[in-house]
């Protein structure tokens, strides 16, 4: 008897459209003269 291997999980769920807006939203919210953003693009999951 063989053993299956287990699905990978990803601990850390890919993000989507929603989550982007509330961090862009939050970030823009209060402009400051030194604002920086950055938005790491592999942690959404985006489609059209």
């Amino acid at each position: 008897m063989s053993k299956l291997s287990p699905k990978p999980t990803d601990k850390n769920p890919k993000k989507s459209w929603k989550d982007l807006d509330s961090t862009l939203q939050a970030a823009f919210k209060i402009p400051t003269k030194d604002m920086e953003l950055t938005i790491l693009v592999d942690t959404y999951e985006m489609s059209a």
